[in-house]
């Protein structure tokens, strides 16, 4: 048998035999070892890399025990996998250099100690250390020594001393058992054309620098762009303009949007993988330990359910979404009521009772179970069970058929490999940095193929010296800079010298660099009639560097220019006319986002009772800004709640809120001293933040937490000693009131209502805002306060009203007749004048609303429509005074023309 190596023919390869060649393989360095483990009966089942990682590391645990002061003991105790897997790797490039690991009084220390821990190895083979492909290695070399395989010659790609020790020394021992060992001669004839002078430049027979004038005669290409998504719709429309031109392509880098472009041009798909670590079946190993931890991560959580591959049913995890995203905690009422309904509802609707249980055993693996304080550790069976749930789940998944097989295979596996790895842990119990890294350690880039491979497609390689043989032409795709450029030695020149006196001899930098060196240069030395060189200035939005020979070439070539072809300057992309037909390339215009009109008008009217009930919030956004009201509550346009947890000042404002409701809500609160406010506060804050406010819980949110805390004591005994020196009782909390205004229902919620005989005080609690709401006030815009006032049929003689604001402690009134210690904002107004004055002003300016929207007309006011409008209306004094600045917090300035 004939064997064809190569260090990249594990993967695809060029050229491909044209027909079955009986007695002939193409191998790369995998293929090759186990072609030949299996004429040796030496094939069996191997662990993964990662368990013999944790396996050394174990070794190397014990080995520090009794040799406290190793070279590698810092290294260990900063990140011990790290150096696990550094000191393997080091063991495995002694062993298949062929060390012989044996103790002598001369050993350097490094080596001496290396030398220990393989004592430990070799003490517990077969039960502590698996073996590696280093091992197998060696047992194959070991095994030759007295038995010959079936192979009459090897024809080696690679220069034989550019190969890696370990397969030279494979190779070598082959020899010695009867097999014809040769290179494949790199090509030496290079005709007079630019890519034949290139060649003869990057040829390994040339020893000096040339200096070659451009001849521009196609042979040699490159076309440059911006972005590689531009390059890919070009390069494939080339392809459609020019069905004969079936290059070789070489696939550097990612390359899945040019196969996307040749699939949308309806040529075949080159059915390239994709690798990436943002993938859901991924994502969802990262976020699983978030639910041994307490106080569990909102955010994590939140990404958990909304995740497209989730073991949670669908309808549950939106759920949990939208409750997350608006309350960020657990097991506070609301939390309790949303599950409570969801539960129902399956009820309701007669899904299946083993189907409901399913479900429910599903939401308690997750969310009842009992979790560790962040900063303890965690029982290590606990972690197992988290990751044995997400392999079973996806396996019984695959089984069923649900969803997509390779994401669920893929989760499956690293699921899978993360429990054997747990499993495998000496450890007992895991810190949260341990159990991270222990994911890390798995957690690697998916490989995913969209498409499949179809017939007709373009030959392709994915690394340069996987052309063993030649092609007529190339397109090098990403010609840019992708390898290391460089390697560092791992042993010291001491270490090196004792090695080679003792016959050892270990691969050097400057071998590996060379070896990368010659890699590079081989699509373009085997390529015979033209080279096409593909360069973007950005991939997936990363910018990126020139390819290493780009130096040389533009060092060697006289005027390189002139092969340039910038697609994204008409000049040159027309140049390339010159050698292919090339699709039209269409310059998009970019268009303004035009000027914002002062009215929309709708096709038709609208009627009369166009929504059941108004609220407070959506009668102010009718007011002024009635654009707003008409996106938000005629076509039901809002952002969805799942997209992110509430912003901090909201959150904060919630928290707030449901403390103050709590504590007035207390029996005999008015006899509680201020220590007793304060102490409840503190503990009740604590409790809530596990419910309600999570966030305040996370890493870092120390200061947060204590400075809300603090706000609120002085809060909450500020407002309690203001009841009680003004003798106002709490007549409601959180009170629900609706009622008519311009016989329109209108519904609303009232923070809180006190009494005092026949007066009443509405006090709208708010959690800052001292200066905005002051001026409102004073402006007479405290719309919402008179609506109360309204609504709850009050006589406005004897119904007063104010802010409180949370974060100052402090109250905001027009007047202190209610509250003597306050500060009055207006103290000379009439309060029942007052009360009218902004009433009637509101209901005019609610018809005037509402005949502008039964007629179609939306008004849409920012700051620069205002004067257009002011000139447009003749006379406002009657309504509220119009605002002459754009609505805050608009959510669509887009839609409005606003902003791009």
């Amino acid at each position: 048998m004939k064997i064809i190596f190569g260090l990249a023919l594990d993967q695809s390869f060029y050229p491909i035999p044209t027909q079955s060649q009986t007695g002939i393989r193409y191998l790369g360095k995998n293929s090759l070892l186990f072609t030949i483990e299996n004429y040796l009966g030496l094939s069996g089942q191997y662990d993964d890399d990662f368990l013999r990682v944790e396996q050394f590391r174990q070794l190397l645990s014990e080995h520090l025990l009794q040799n406290p002061d190793t070279f590698y003991a810092p290294s260990f105790w900063a990140d011990q996998f790290a150096t696990a897997e550094d000191l393997l790797n080091r063991r495995d490039e002694l062993l298949v250099a062929g060390f012989d690991f044996t103790a002598q009084a001369n050993l350097p220390t490094r080596l001496a100690q290396i030398v220990e821990i393989e004592e430990l190895v070799q003490a517990k083979q077969g039960t502590q250390l698996s073996r590696g492909i280093a091992d197998r290695i060696v047992a194959v070399l070991t095994k030759l020594e007295h038995r010959s395989v079936p192979v009459e010659e090897i024809q080696c790609v690679e220069p034989l001393d550019l190969l890696p020790i370990a397969y030279q020394r494979l190779l070598q021992k082959l020899v010695s058992r009867g097999v014809k060992l040769t290179e494949i001669q790199a090509p030496g004839d290079f005709p007079d054309t630019d890519l034949g002078k290139l060649q003869q430049l990057l040829s390994t027979q040339t020893n000096q620098q040339l200096d070659f004038q451009i001849k521009k005669d196609g042979s040699l290409l490159l076309v440059k762009g911006k972005r590689d998504t531009d390059l890919a719709a070009m390069l494939a429309g080339m392809f459609r303009k020019n069905p004969t031109y079936q290059p070789l392509l070489i696939l550097s880098g990612p390359a899945q949007v040019l196969d996307n472009s040749l699939i949308k041009e309806g040529l075949p798909g080159l059915g390239v993988q994709t690798v990436s670590l943002s993938r859901p079946a991924l994502q969802l190993l990262k976020l699983a330990t978030s639910f041994l931890w307490n106080p569990l991560d909102p955010y994590k959580v939140l990404e958990f359910v909304s995740l497209s591959i989730q073991p949670l049913e669908k309808d549950l995890a939106y759920s949990i979404a939208q409750q997350i995203a608006q309350s960020p905690g657990l097991q506070s009422d609301a939390w309790n009521a949303q599950i409570s309904r969801y539960f129902k509802s399956l009820e309701d609707k007669g899904v299946d009772s083993e189907e409901i249980r399913r479900i429910r055993r599903d939401f308690e693996f997750w969310f009842n179970r009992e979790r560790y304080p962040s900063e303890a550790k965690v029982p290590k069976e606990n972690a197992v069970e988290l990751f044995t749930y997400l392999e079973l789940w996806a396996n019984q998944q695959l089984k069923d058929g649900i969803g997509e097989s390779t994401p669920m295979l893929l989760l499956a596996l690293q699921a899978g490999k993360i429990r054997q790895l747990l499993e495998e842990l000496s450890e007992t119990e895991l810190a949260a940095l341990d159990l991270e890294r222990v994911v890390r350690t798995i957690y690697e880039p998916a490989p995913l193929q969209i498409f499949q491979k179809q017939r007709g497609a373009l030959p392709i390689i994915l690394q340069a010296n996987a052309l063993w043989g030649d092609a007529e032409k190339s397109i090098w795709w990403n010609f840019v800079q992708q390898d290391p450029s460089y390697f560092f030695a791992k042993w010291y020149q001491h270490e090196i010298e004792f090695l080679t006196n003792a016959g050892v001899r270990l691969e050097s930098p400057q071998t590996q660099n060379q070896r990368q060196a010659w890699q590079n240069r081989q699509a373009i030395l085997h390529t015979r009639e033209q080279m096409i060189l593909v360069i973007p200035e950005i991939i997936e939005g990363q910018e990126m560097m020139s390819h290493d020979l780009m130096g040389d070439m533009e060092a060697s070539l006289s005027d390189l220019d002139a092969i340039i072809f910038d697609i994204d300057d008409q000049h040159r992309r027309q140049a390339l006319t010159a050698y292919f037909t090339l699709p039209e390339a269409v310059d998009l215009l970019y268009h303004s986002r035009g000027v914002v009109q002062p009215f929309l008008q709708l096709k038709k009217d609208l009627p009369e009772n166009f929504r059941p009930h108004e609220t407070i919030t959506s009668l102010e956004s009718l007011f002024y800004y009635p654009h707003q009201w008409a996106f938000r509550y005629m076509l039901k346009l809002r952002q969805s709640p799942i997209l992110s947890i509430v912003p901090e000042s909201t959150l904060m404002g919630n928290l707030a809120h449901r403390l103050i409701e709590l504590l007035l809500g207390q029996a005999d609160l008015y006899q509680w001293s201020q220590q007793k406010v304060e102490n409840w506060i503190a503990f009740t804050a604590e409790q809530l933040f596990q419910k309600e406010g999570a966030i305040l819980l996370l890493y870092g949110k120390e200061p947060v937490k204590v400075a809300f805390t603090k706000k609120m004591q002085f809060a909450a005994w500020s407002l309690l000693v203001l009841l009680k020196n003004n003798q106002w009782e709490i007549e409601a909390i959180e009170k629900d009131i609706d009622g008519q205004f311009v016989q329109t229902p209108v519904k609303g919620r009232l923070d809180l209502l006190l009494k005092r005989g026949q007066e009443r005080a509405i006090i709208d609690l708010k959690w800052r805002g001292w200066s905005w709401r002051r001026q409102l006030l004073k402006n007479l815009e405290d719309l919402q306060l008179v609506l109360y006032t309204h609504l709850l049929g009050a006589s406005p003689a004897h119904t007063h009203s104010g802010y409180f604001i949370l974060s100052r402690g402090q109250l905001l009134a027009r007047d202190n007749h209610a509250f003597k210690e306050v500060t009055p904002v207006s103290p000379d107004t009439d309060m029942v004048e007052t009360y009218q004055t902004i009433l009637d002003k509101m209901q005019r300016t609610f018809a005037w609303r509402k005949e502008q929207i039964q007629a179609g007309q939306i008004e849409i006011r920012t700051a620069q429509t205002a004067p257009t409008l002011e000139d447009t209306y003749e006379d406002l004094m009657d309504f509220l005074e119009m605002k002459t600045t754009d609505a805050p917090f608009d959510d669509y300035k887009v839609l409005i023309n606003l902003i791009d």
